[in-house]
């Protein structure tokens, strides 16, 4: 990679992408890849979010090593990969209190 803002994590997981996707049919690429994004790529981990647990275990099982090679052939260098089920947006990480009103005539 050339540029500095080659090593951004957006920018290495576009390139990885396109690799990706010349590797598998294009209806896995589009299932399995379409919602993912490099979170980070510092040291030996590279950390891949996904939208949900199916994923990643589809992805556990099926694509790492290949994920793994893609980003080392782009890096320059070996990488373990972790694929993470990001937090749905505008959701706080503190769930939900239930509250419940006593029934008629329980007062």
């Amino acid at each position: 990679m050339e540029a500095t803002s080659e090593h951004e994590p957006a920018s290495i997981w576009r390139h990885a992408l396109k690799d990706l996707e010349l590797q598998m049919s294009p209806a896995d690429f589009r299932t399995w890849f379409s919602a993912t994004e490099l979170a980070s790529c510092d040291g030996p981990v590279c950390t891949v979010q996904i939208e949900n647990p199916m994923t990643k275990g589809w992805l556990d099982s099926k694509c790492k090593p290949l994920v793994a090679r893609t980003l080392r052939d782009l890096l320059g260098r070996s990488v373990d990969v972790e694929f993470a089920v990001r937090s749905p947006r505008g959701v706080s990480a503190r769930p939900a209190t239930l509250e419940l009103e006593a029934p008629p005539g329980a007062r």
